[in-house]
C-alpha cells in the first residue's frame, strides 16, 4: 500500500458512498488506482440483492476489453440474473435491433421479414468514422443525415452497420415503440457504464434516450485525465458536464497504485488532482534512459512505453542481451496488406487469438473464460444459438481462426489466412496476446492503457504537443508506475521539446 491507513479509511469511505448512494443518477470522478471497477461492481452486487429473478442491469463499457472485466469481477462477486454485460454497441445490437427488427421494420411501414442480420463494421477511414469523430455539430447535420438514411435503407434488407447511425435509431425506437420500452423498463433497473469519459456524442444520446423514456437508473464512472480516444469520437468534455444534466456528483481522489511522489508528479498535468501524503523520497527522475546498467537494479516489474512501435522494437533489440526477459509486444494492426479486411475485422482476430492462447493458460489466473469470450463476440455476431463446445480451442491457431470466422459468418480472404499463417510463427506478435503475470513489457503508450508496473520508463522522442490531449496521454503513461517513473527524452528534437523540458524539470523540483 502506497498510503497510510488514514488516507486507506478515506478511501474506503469515498468507495462506500458512492455503493450505498440512493441518487437516480451518478457521475464518479475517479483516478488511476482507486478502485473504481471494484466500486461499480460492488454496487452492482448489492442492487442485484434486491431484484427479481428475471431482472438485472446493464452493466456497459466504452471498450471491449473493459467490458470482459467487468464480467469478469461480477462473476466472482455476485449471480448476474438477468443482466447484459458488454459493450453500449452489443447491447443496441442484441437488446434492441435484432429482438425487435421485425417490428421496427413493419413499424416504418414495410412488409419484408428479415431472419437473420448480416452485420458489419465501417472501415476505418470511412465516412461513418469521420463523422463518429466530429460528432453532433450544426454544419454536418446533413452529411450525419444523408448517411443515416442509407443506413436504414440497409437494414430494411437485414444488413447491419456497427456505426453511429445505430444509436440514433435505437433512441427512435426507444421512443416510439412502447413494447421496447416496456421490454427495457421491466428487465433492467439501472445502466452503469465504466470508462465513461471514452463516450461519443452518440453514445450520450442513446444514454439521455434510455434512462429517461425507460425509467432507468444511471451510474457513470470515469476520468477525464484518461480520456485519450477523441480520435474514435470521444468526448471528455461530455463526462465533465454531466454534473450540469441532473447527475450527482461524486469523486474517488485516493490512489492505491502510485509512489506518493509519481502521483503528485502525474497531477502536474492532470485537470483533477488526485490526494496523496507528502513523501521525502522522490521516485522519480528525468532524462534517464532505460539502459541494461539502470534496469539490472530494479525490483518488481519493468515497463518501457514509447511513443511508436518502432521506438518499442529498437530498446527490445537492444536489450536483448540483458537476462531481464523483455516481452516486446506488437499487435497485427498495420501488419496485414488488405487493409479493408483488417479495418473492419483485425479487432475479433485479435480477440480469437488471445482466447486461443489462454484458455489454456499455465496460471490459472491468467485464463480467459468462455463466457467473456462470448461477451465479446457479441459485438460481432447473433451467437445465442452458439454452443460453448462449438468455441473451444482445437486444431492450429490458424485453423481455429477460420473455424470461429465460420461459426459467426466472416468470410477471410485466403491472402490474409497466408498473411496470418506467416505473421503468427512470430513470438513478438504471439507476445502481445498472452497473458503475463509480472512480465518485464515494451510497449506503447496507447496500449499501456489499464496496466501497471513497479517501475516504468517513459520515452518520449516524437513531436511533443503540450494541449490537453498530450498531456492526458503523458497523464496515463505516467501513472503506470508503482513505485518508480523515469522519464526520457529529446530536448532537441523540435522546436516545442525545450517547452517540454522546462515543465518537466520545473515540477519535479516541486517534489
Amino acid at each position: 500500500m502506497n498510503i497510510s491507513n488514514e488516507l486507506f479509511e478515506q478511501l474506503i469511505g469515498q468507495q462506500n458512498v458512492i455503493i450505498n448512494s440512493k441518487e437516480k443518477k451518478i457521475v464518479v470522478s475517479a483516478g488511476p488506482g482507486s478502485g473504481k471497477t471494484y466500486t461499480i461492481v460492488k454496487r452492482i452486487s448489492v442492487e442485484l440483492k434486491s431484484v427479481h429473478d428475471y431482472q438485472g442491469v446493464i452493466a456497459c463499457s466504452f471498450t471491449k476489453e473493459a467490458s470482459k472485466q467487468l464480467e469478469e469481477k461480477l462473476d466472482i462477486l455476485t449471480d448476474k440474473k438477468s443482466s447484459f454485460i458488454g459493450t453500449i454497441d452489443a447491447f443496441i445490437l442484441t437488446e434492441i435491433f435484432d429482438l425487435f427488427k421485425n417490428r421496427f421494420i413493419n413499424f416504418l411501414g414495410k412488409t419484408n421479414c428479415i431472419e437473420k442480420l448480416d452485420i458489419s463494421l465501417p472501415l476505418t477511414d470511412s465516412e461513418s468514422n469521420k463523422l463518429t469523430k466530429t460528432g453532433i455539430t450544426d454544419w454536418n447535420k446533413s452529411a450525419l443525415s444523408r448517411y443515416s438514411d442509407t443506413w436504414i435503407s440497409n437494414f430494411i434488407e437485414g444488413k447491419y452497420e456497427i456505426s453511429f447511425p445505430a444509436y440514433k435509431y435505437a433512441s427512435f425506437i426507444i421512443m416510439k415503440m412502447d413494447i421496447v420500452r416496456e421490454y427495457i423498463k421491466n428487465k433492467y433497473t439501472t445502466i452503469y457504464i465504466d470508462e465513461a469519459q471514452d463516450m461519443n456524442d452518440f453514445q450520450h444520446l442513446f444514454l439521455r434516450t434510455i434512462i429517461s423514456n425507460c425509467d432507468l437508473n444511471c451510474v457513470l464512472i470515469g476520468d477525464k485525465n484518461q480520456s485519450i480516444y477523441e480520435f474514435r469520437g470521444a468526448r471528455p468534455n461530455l463526462f465533465i458536464d454531466l454534473k450540469n444534466q441532473g447527475y450527482t456528483e461524486f469523486a474517488i481522489n485516493i490512489s492505491v497504485r502510485c509512489h506518493k511522489s509519481i502521483l503528485d508528479y502525474s497531477n502536474i498535468i492532470a485537470d483533477d488532482k488526485y490526494k496523496i501524503e507528502r513523501n521525502s523520497e522522490i521516485n522519480v527522475v528525468i532524462d534517464y534512459s532505460p539502459t541494461i546498467d539502470n534496469l539490472e537494479n530494479k525490483i518488481d516489474s519493468i515497463m518501457i512505453l514509447c511513443d511508436t512501435n518502432q521506438m518499442a522494437k529498437d530498446f527490445y533489440v537492444s536489450l536483448q542481451d540483458s537476462d531481464l526477459n523483455f516481452i516486446y509486444t506488437r499487435s497485427l494492426i498495420g501488419e496485414l496488406t488488405n487493409k479493408e479486411f483488417s479495418d473492419n475485422y483485425l479487432e475479433l482476430i485479435e480477440e480469437i487469438i488471445k482466447f486461443y492462447l489462454n484458455y489454456n493458460n499455465d496460471n490459472p489466473l491468467l485464463v480467459d473464460s468462455i463466457e467473456k469470450y462470448k461477451i465479446f463476440l457479441s459485438n460481432f455476431a447473433l451467437i445465442r444459438s452458439i454452443q460453448d463446445s462449438q468455441l473451444l480451442p482445437v486444431g492450429s491457431l490458424i485453423e481455429y481462426i477460420e473455424k470461429i470466422s465460420n461459426i459467426i459468418g466472416l468470410s477471410i480472404p485466403q491472402s490474409i489466412t497466408s498473411e496470418l499463417q506467416e505473421l503468427l510463427t512470430n513470438q513478438i506478435y504471439l507476445n502481445h496476446y498472452r497473458n503475463f503475470k509480472n512480465a518485464n513489457r515494451i510497449m506503447t503508450i496507447h496500449s499501456s492503457k489499464g496496466l501497471e508496473a513497479g517501475n516504468v520508463f517513459v520515452v518520449l522522442r516524437t513531436f511533443y504537443r503540450l494541449d490537453a490531449s498530450y498531456r492526458r496521454k503523458l497523464f496515463v503513461a505516467f501513472s503506470r508506475a508503482k513505485n518508480f517513473l523515469a522519464i526520457s527524452y529529446d530536448v532537441n528534437s523540435n522546436i516545442t521539446g525545450s517547452e517540454l523540458d522546462r515543465i518537466l524539470r520545473a515540477n519535479i523540483k516541486r517534489l
